[in-house]
């Protein structure tokens, strides 16, 4: 029986918890969140960046329905284990997280009890070369979350103009490097250097040099500067965030893991209801009110750091929608 909004209680067969040692990547600041979010048995969560099945398998865990999606193929594998597994609790689309609205209401979801948004890039994508996100291993120049979108890294280098690249970069690097690393990146492609994400990364290393004491590669900042735009991340987050928020019943929590300013910067703005203040809540004079009652940040400890050095840069928020 597939997982539906008429089977939600008491004629879902609850399955076995053992789920094995399939776990490729453990999410980080997962503990965090199991024990603030607070899953129970039977509520329907939305896991809206399944990538392997992290936080899906802890809230399979927890005897929780799930809807799962992500627009990457490579989730498909790990998802179909689960349906199998928990063919009465667990269901995945390959869509992108900004339609889990529309998902939730195919699926007769009027309500759900919790979202959960891992982002950015995950470690079984840049672990793989031939993805192109890592700068650290050759690869094409691809960077595509999916890879039914039309334009890779390297269509998008090749067919923007000088000033385009410009902007793109200026994102995270300022005018002067952004403008620097845009001509190099031209020169390069005029004369056909510019093929592999090794080839970027030496071009970033020669023309922005390393910055005094910093740990962070050159590339590091183009890379993400180049990936969000061949995504559309950071258009895309703001639309699955309200989708998110619309889908939640009162009490309903939504979580949401950021690992960069950019995407934390819309999802804090999101939940302090910057220009999104929800239609018939009350006012108080001088005080905003927005759509989430109170909202928690979460931080990484220094032991999960210790162990997964990419949980560094990781921030958890979770907030309760008001009732």
């Amino acid at each position: 029986m597939a997982l539906t909004a008429v089977t939600r209680k008491s004629q879902l067969r609850r399955p076995s918890l053992d789920l094995g040692e399939e776990v490729v990547h453990r999410p980080v600041l997962l503990e965090r969140f199991l024990e603030a979010a607070e899953p129970k048995p039977e509520e329907v969560w939305v896991d809206a960046t399944f990538g392997s099945g992290g936080y899906s398998r802890a809230l399979l865990a927890r005897q929780c329905q799930v809807l799962a999606l992500d627009w990457d193929e490579l989730a498909e594998g790990f998802a179909r284990e689960l349906e199998e597994k928990f063919p009465e609790k667990f269901r995945f689309f390959r869509e992108n997280f900004a339609r889990l609205g529309e998902l939730c209401r195919k699926m007769g979801f009027a309500w759900v009890d919790g979202v959960v948004l891992d982002l950015g890039v995950s470690g079984l994508q840049l672990s793989d070369p031939t993805r192109g996100f890592s700068f650290r291993t050759v690869g094409p120049l691809d960077m595509r979350m999916d890879r039914r979108l039309p334009l890779s890294a390297r269509d998008l280098l090749y067919g923007a103009s000088l000033e385009d690249i410009t902007v793109l970069f200026h994102r995270v690097l300022d005018l002067r490097e952004s403008r620097k690393l845009a001509r190099a990146v031209v020169m390069a492609r005029e004369r056909g250097r510019l093929q592999t994400t090794t080839d970027l990364a030496r071009i970033a290393e020669k023309t922005l040099g390393w910055r005094r004491g910093s740990r962070i590669h050159p590339a590091t900042r183009p890379f993400l500067a180049l990936r969000l735009a061949v995504n559309r991340e950071l258009d895309y987050l703001p639309v699955a965030l309200r989708e998110a928020r619309d889908v939640l019943r009162p009490g309903g929590r939504l979580a949401v893991v950021a690992f960069h300013s950019l995407e934390d910067r819309i999802v804090k703005g999101f939940f302090r209801g910057e220009g999104d203040l929800g239609e018939g809540l009350p006012r108080d004079p001088g005080r905003k009110v927005g759509w989430f009652e109170r909202v928690h940040r979460y931080l990484p400890t220094p032991e999960e750091v210790a162990s997964n050095p990419r949980a560094r840069s990781a921030r958890l928020r979770i907030g309760w929608k008001r009732g």
